[in-house]
């Protein structure tokens, strides 16, 4: 994962053995936990305006989401640079409400402002920072908590350039 925090600034002993991992025929994936762009705060703070607002340059919000990308790029470059693919799996459980990115019960489903973001990401991260080494992989929550709303797997779905593989997070035992 890069993301708990500060995000892109991954121990080089890490990037180390997950590059030697990777040369040796293992598969790397990794997922990201970015901080929320809106507060500064963590993956979990969920208070924040409209997805597409991030997109305004100039912005409070679009300048620290930039950063983020800039940061995660740095670190997928020693990969791209390694020559290792990885599975990338950004925003994940997007169908939920506990992180930043997710479903928001009290704005309505945004499935299409979130798409905007995901789409920005690939496209920043593949055409402008030419990480050609990305596998882009969807990966929503397959079912509800107790209580908590999540909403069908594809609701958020990007379509089929911008996205791989499809894989989804279950937390359960019983599906």
């Amino acid at each position: 994962d890069i993301g708990y925090g500060d995000i892109g600034r991954a121990s080089p002993y890490v990037i180390d053995k997950i590059i030697s991992y990777g040369r040796k025929g293992g598969i790397v994936t990794l997922s990201m936990h970015p901080g929320n762009p809106f507060t500064g705060g963590d993956a979990w703070d969920v208070k924040r305006k409209s997805l597409k607002s991030l997109l305004v340059p100039g912005t409070e919000a679009n300048t620290r989401w930039i950063t983020v990308l800039d940061n995660i790029s740095e670190v997928l470059e020693k990969f791209h640079r390694a020559g290792i693919v990885v599975l990338w799996r950004p925003f994940h459980e997007m169908n939920g409400n506990w992180f930043w990115w997710g479903f928001n019960p009290s704005r309505g489903v945004e499935a299409e402002e979130f798409i905007k973001l995901w789409s920005h990401m690939h496209e920043y991260l593949t055409r402008v920072k030419g990480l050609d080494n990305l596998l882009w992989v969807y990966s929503p929550n397959c079912r509800m908590y107790d209580d908590i709303p999540v909403l069908p797997v594809n609701t958020y779905y990007p379509g089929d350039y911008f996205v791989d593989i499809v894989g989804l997070d279950c937390y359960t035992d019983d599906i």
